[in-house]
């Protein structure tokens, strides 16, 4: 039996984990935006040279501006709030975001299994099959 042949039907929903952020200089003038879930928002690893120009060794602040949104609700919110702020690289801002990334591809969807119980049946079945 292929792994395709046993793999119920499981009821889906997106992800709402995902959140968008402001990172503002001590300060507190907003320097960037952006989106993420987890501790992205506290972590300074893999940011644009743009950004690491403005940190340098220093600290930043952070101020989680909405939680609870979908990747694209989070990406729309994102796009809008850099839109309003504006950006350096057009002349319009303060902020070193270099893209908007609303309409950009994601190629992954982020899903929950609506119902636990159906999940751990499904995984019982599956450590169980011949």
């Amino acid at each position: 039996m292929s792994d395709e042949e046993w793999v119920p039907y499981l009821p889906r929903v997106e992800c709402r984990d995902f959140y968008v952020y402001i990172h503002k200089t001590p300060a507190g003038e907003p320097f960037y935006v952006g989106k993420g879930r987890g501790l992205r928002a506290y972590t300074k690893s893999d940011r644009s040279k743009g950004w690491r120009d403005v940190v340098g060794d220093g600290d930043y602040l952070v101020e989680i501006y909405r939680v609870g949104m979908t990747d694209e609700e989070a990406r729309s919110l994102e796009a809008e709030l850099i839109g309003s702020i504006g950006r350096k690289c057009d002349g319009s801002g303060p902020l070193v975001n270099t893209q908007i990334n609303e309409k950009t591809f994601h190629w992954r969807r982020y899903y929950v299994v609506e119902d636990e119980a159906e999940l751990l049946e499904a995984l019982f079945h599956a450590e169980n099959r011949v």
